[in-house]
């Protein structure tokens, strides 16, 4: 996306563009497809927020541990993220740091900063996790709330799923609840910001098209995902319109 003339004249002109309307109402069929909900959650042991260079995930499960859904949140995501901006402070560090501006005491956020990608932070997560209660069964946590941001949140919880059925993992006994941050679709308000954002979801698409049969390496990385037609007709249309604004 092209982003001439981003002055406020400009930026005025790029709202209300035709080109904008046009891709806002093609990624409508994207964006409820990969914003994966369920119903209002039941108390869990703890509230997982996967990696993010975003604060919006860190707000949803403040509000989230705040009626009491979870007694601890867990955060993660190291400084070697795909969308990481910064090589020294982890986002987990970041994502800690958001959650103690939204009232949540330190003592209830476990902390776990190595991760790279998905797995890791899964599967670095929930070893945290179990560390920071000096729970050794495999029975704890039991319960997980998953909070990303909502065009992630179908990819990260199809990766945490892949887990959860696979018997040797360690995670096959713990129930998810999705509960992605309520940033929104049409939230970015500058061209800039708009391009980067549809451009992830795309990246999302073509993510979960890779990742779920990635055959060269004999593994899936994430459980089966059936992407609808109409979902794939957007795409195509965004990548279409993305050229022209």
């Amino acid at each position: 996306m092209r982003a001439n003339n981003v002055g406020n004249n400009g930026i005025t002109q790029f709202l209300r563009s035709e080109f904008r309307q046009e891709i806002l109402k093609a990624a409508r069929p994207i964006w409820e497809f990969l914003r994966k909900t369920d119903p209002p959650p039941i108390r869990s042991d703890a509230i997982f927020v996967f990696g993010s260079d975003r604060a919006a995930p860190a707000d949803k499960a403040a509000k989230l541990y705040h009626a009491q859904y979870a007694p601890k949140i867990v955060v993660t995501g190291g400084t070697a993220g795909a969308f990481s901006f910064s090589p020294t402070i982890p986002e987990a560090d970041k994502l800690k740091y958001r959650l103690i501006q939204n009232n949540v005491p330190a003592n209830d956020i476990v902390v776990e900063a190595k991760s790279a990608n998905t797995q890791e932070n899964i599967s670095f997560g929930v070893a945290a996790l179990r560390a920071s209660r000096s729970f050794s069964s495999s029975q704890f946590p039991s319960s997980l709330i998953l909070v990303s941001l909502p065009y992630q949140q179908r990819r990260q919880w199809a990766t945490f799923e892949k887990y959860r059925q696979d018997p040797n993992s360690g995670l096959s006994g713990i129930d998810l609840y999705n509960c992605p941050a309520d940033s929104t679709l049409d939230s970015a308000k500058d061209p800039v910001s708009f391009g980067v954002e549809t451009e992830r979801m795309l990246r999302e698409i073509f993510n979960i098209v890779k990742y779920r049969n990635y055959e060269w390496k004999k593994t899936n990385y994430i459980t089966w995902i059936d992407i609808p037609a109409e979902v794939i007709a957007a795409y195509k249309n965004i990548k279409q319109l993305m050229g022209k604004v």
